[in-house]
């Protein structure tokens, strides 16, 4: 069944992504992250990739070719939220 939770008043909106994130790939659910505007969806990325640091959390951008084997999404295309 799909969830969709809402966070608001985060003083860290980009820390709450990567807690969230984190805690869905623990748990084996996939995640999609939509962002409207590239530049965040490159925010979250490297984000992603540096912390914390001596851990990983699989992903990628929603339009790459390991995307429907990546269980951590990052999209700016609208019509990817359909197929999420």
């Amino acid at each position: 069944m799909t969830e969709i939770s809402f966070y608001t008043f985060a003083s860290d909106k980009l820390a709450v992504v990567r807690q969230l994130a984190a805690k869905a790939y623990g748990q084996k659910l996939s995640v999609l992250i939509h962002t409207a505007d590239p530049a965040l969806a490159d925010n979250v990325n490297r984000m992603l990739w540096a912390n914390p640091p001596l851990s990983f959390i699989p992903h990628c951008r929603d339009s790459d070719a390991l995307a429907r084997q990546t269980p951590i999404l990052i999209g700016v295309n609208v019509d990817s939220l359909a197929q999420a």
